[in-house]
């Protein structure tokens, strides 16, 4: 009789311990928002990344619901370093409206070129007012030099998929996009540009805000490779008298030196490899792909 009633409790309890997490737990499905990872993106903190360095992010997102729609996307970076973008410690990269239940792009933009720490914030919301936020910690490393050296990309995938603008104040390279936006005008000081894609031609530019002017230069690549002070760097650009605000290029030039002054005053010299163009899968589109190195003054 004693047995029967344990047990009989023993099931009540279950019953009732079943009862509750089915009601307190959430029946509704809920909308998705990750980063996709794999080892050409970045989806968590990262230490020791070389400044300069070009970083992709993939993000990815879904609702659970034909009602739910999602509305906004704004993607900001806060810097703890002295030097900051346009005097703003908070920088705003995509605040974008959105009308739709899925969500699927890559988000590719430099580090600065400077030492010190970015925190990314990725934030996406919903037609019901809820966030959804994803964040990393990139903590960028640098040598010291009598100079400021820069390393960077120029990439180019599509409208949104590209790095094309660079800022020699802090050797950050952004996406065209980007670098066309009101907040970045004054920061950038050149671009890069596809002219032709069908003959693989394309042009360094100055930004109308910083009047860059280029020069080409006869040095060589162990020339450029040995500049080690500022002397060397401003006597680049003074032995060459042709300015110019623009220099167009194909994929069949070498590699070329250019001079360039910014219109702070700063001299840099600058070593551009050979464009690299490669398929994509997609029938006609290309993607473009040079890497580039500046020596120049410190801003």
């Amino acid at each position: 009789m004693f047995k029967s009633i344990i047990f009989g409790w023993s099931l009540f309890i279950l019953a009732s311990l079943f009862l509750l997490i089915s009601c307190d737990g959430d029946p509704q499905p809920r909308n998705r928002f990750d980063f996709a990872s794999g080892s050409s993106y970045t989806s968590g903190n990262r230490t020791n990344v070389p400044a300069g360095e070009i970083l992709s992010t993939s993000l990815y997102a879904e609702t659970a619901s034909a009602d739910t729609k999602f509305t906004k996307l704004t993607i900001t970076c806060n810097y703890d370093t002295a030097v900051s973008i346009v005097g703003k410690p908070t920088v705003t990269y995509l605040d974008s409206a959105l009308n739709t239940n899925n969500l699927a792009m890559i988000f590719t933009v430099g580090t600065r070129g400077i030492a010190g720490r970015e925190y990314w914030t990725f934030n996406l919301e919903d037609n019901q007012g809820k966030i959804y936020t994803k964040k990393y910690r990139i903590v960028t490393t640098k040598a010291n030099a009598v100079y400021q050296a820069y390393t960077s990309t120029f990439y180019h995938k599509s409208a949104l998929e590209n790095i094309s603008y660079f800022s020699t104040s802090n050797g950050q390279a952004y996406p065209g996009y980007v670098g066309r936006a009101d907040a970045f005008k004054e920061a950038t000081d050149f671009f890069f540009q596809i002219n032709d894609p069908v003959e693989n031609k394309f042009s360094l530019r100055s930004t109308a805000s910083s009047r860059t002017t280029f020069r080409i230069s006869t040095l060589t690549t162990d020339q450029f490779n040995s500049i080690a002070t500022v002397a060397a760097i401003t006597e680049a650009y003074n032995t060459n008298t042709a300015e110019e605000s623009q220099i167009n290029k194909t994929k069949a030039d070498p590699v070329q030196i250019v001079a360039f002054k910014t219109a702070k005053n700063k001299f840099g010299v600058m070593r551009m490899d050979t464009l690299q163009v490669l398929p994509t899968g997609n029938e006609g589109q290309k993607m473009y792909r040079l890497l580039y190195s500046i020596k120049m003054q410190k801003p």
